[in-house]
């Protein structure tokens, strides 16, 4: 029962725990407190920025009582301050603030400091501010817990702590090699140049393979763009005749850098969409007359890619792409005998996968 009410309290203030409260958790952890008072005086600011030290007090008061610490009442402590005059000074010496917390019955004074910083070089807007705490026993002056934080000096009773500076999405040149699997059916309008003897055939194939290089230009942003070599071989479906395609593609390209957004990811993990629009060749296996024969045909592809980079190193990541390739946007002419031509497409799915070398 005692480990259920625990958890109970003690995940709610887990969840909403912030730097305040990581001080004070800091500062009276290893002090046995019997319930008795703890006197915080006002924090000062070592910037003259009366407003930091106001909402700051108010916070780390605010911290101790949800940590069950029992905190004297500010309006004691303001008035003995006033009467001793030490709101003149602005700064409390172990041995005043020790003198405060006997005026109001604490065991513990806490004494505090603000002081604005800038966060990240080269940045607006990116104040924050440093807080350091101390705890002095009354009787002897005596220092015997200090702890400090950060928080948004915009708002300082926000949960902010120091983060690293957002990276720029500077991408290097990328020199990609990847395999690939490929789904692609096969789309062939035979014509008889001299006569109107058309037909359309589409023919299913067997599961195919490829594989390429890729180069991708350097660049900052979004956009970037690079070319690439594609080779796939697939098999017509029950039977021995395959057909080899080989791209020479441009690849204008859109990069999210999730690094830049989540810091805890590697460098240069980034989500990505292209469309590679190009120009190849293709070897077809055909029969005539029982004899195997192989045709050649030029043309131009259009494909819409997408895919993940995963960062692993400086140097090294890899990747997976999904493509697919519509059937109206491609397509490659051949010629063959008796005036007859064919304009095939190979349309449908492409999925890659590959390592991504960096200089």
């Amino acid at each position: 029962m005692k480990k259920f009410l625990f958890i109970i309290t003690f995940i709610p203030a887990l969840i909403t725990a912030g730097p305040y409260e990581d001080m004070a958790v800091s500062l009276t952890k290893n002090i046995k407190l019997d319930n008795e008072p703890i006197a915080v005086m006002p924090f000062t600011s070592t910037d003259s920025l009366d407003g930091d030290a106001r909402i700051a007090t108010n916070e780390f008061e605010r911290a101790l009582v949800s940590q069950d610490i029992n905190v004297s009442e500010r309006s004691q402590i303001d008035k003995i301050i006033e009467e001793q005059e030490l709101q003149q000074t602005g700064i409390f010496s172990n041995k005043n603030a020790a003198e405060v917390g006997k005026g109001v019955g604490a065991k513990y004074v806490i004494i505090g400091t603000t002081t604005r910083f800038n966060k990240f070089a080269g940045e607006t807007d990116n104040v924050g501010l440093k807080i350091n705490v101390k705890i002095v026993d009354v009787n002897s002056f005596r220092v015997i817990s200090a702890a400090s934080g950060e928080v948004d000096a915009s708002d300082v009773s926000s949960k902010y702590k120091r983060k690293a500076p957002r990276k720029p999405s500077e991408y290097p040149s990328f020199l990609d090699l990847y395999g690939s699997v490929t789904f692609y059916k096969h789309v062939a309008k035979y014509e008889n140049i001299l006569g109107d003897n058309d037909v359309k055939v589409t023919t299913k194939m067997d599961m195919g393979f490829g594989g390429g290089i890729r180069y991708l230009s350097s660049s900052k942003g979004f956009f970037t763009s690079g070319w690439e070599f594609t080779i796939d071989s697939q098999k017509f479906k029950d039977s021995s005749l395959k057909a080899n395609q080989y791209f020479l593609n441009y690849i204008p390209m859109i990069r999210v850098p999730l690094w830049v957004y989540f810091p805890s990811l590697s460098d240069y993990t980034s989500i990505y969409i292209g469309m590679p629009i190009g120009l190849g060749i293709d070897a077809v296996d055909y029969y005539d007359n029982g004899e195997k024969k192989t045709s050649k045909g030029f043309g131009f592809n259009l494909e819409f890619m997408g895919g993940l980079r995963l960062g692993v190193s400086e140097s090294i990541s890899f990747f997976a792409d999904y493509r697919y390739r519509p059937r109206t946007m491609n397509g490659i002419i051949r010629y063959e005998v008796d005036d007859l031509s064919v304009i095939e497409r190979f349309k449908d799915h492409k999925i890659s996968f590959g390592i991504s070398l960096a200089p």
